[in-house]
């Protein structure tokens, strides 16, 4: 239960043009974002997050934080710029460095990222797993790094 002086995190409004990644209609298409919320239903997704590689030209990629915990995401991925592949579908947006805003429209064409993109991916869909290691010097530490 909230208290009374508890504030709700009013959502932000905007008006911006975005493009949709669809792995599985291997399609990317210019869609309207009006609000914050838009985001996290137009990638179908719980927890969006960005991906910070695009940030060098002015867009950010918004993806699906919890994209390979989904078994039906098997071959449903894209990837851009020779990066790995990123499961479910994506959302570019227009950034600005400097001040961390979104912008009205992603810098990049459209037809730039069209040219950019590869769907699906012959690789196997890789394991999420979490393992703990403890180290007893420098040299194992390294060795576990390098798969000595």
């Amino acid at each position: 239960m909230l208290n009374s002086n508890h504030k709700q995190r009013k959502e932000y409004q905007i008006k911006q043009s975005a493009y949709l990644i669809e792995p599985i209609k291997q399609s990317i298409t210019e869609v309207e974002v009006g609000s914050s919320s838009d985001i996290t239903k137009l990638l179908d997704v719980r927890m969006p997050t960005c991906a910070d590689y695009m940030t060098q030209n002015g867009d950010t990629l918004y993806v699906d934080d919890e994209g390979l915990l989904h078994e039906d995401h098997d071959n449903h991925c894209f990837a851009m710029g020779g990066y790995d592949p990123i499961y479910g579908k994506g959302l570019i947006m227009g950034f600005d460095p400097e001040t961390g805003d979104s912008t009205s429209k992603p810098k990049t064409p459209l037809a730039d990222y069209e040219n950019d993109l590869v769907f699906g991916w012959s690789a196997t869909k890789p394991e999420p797993k979490f393992e703990v290691m403890g180290f007893d010097n420098n040299e194992d530490f390294f060795n576990a790094l390098t798969n000595k």
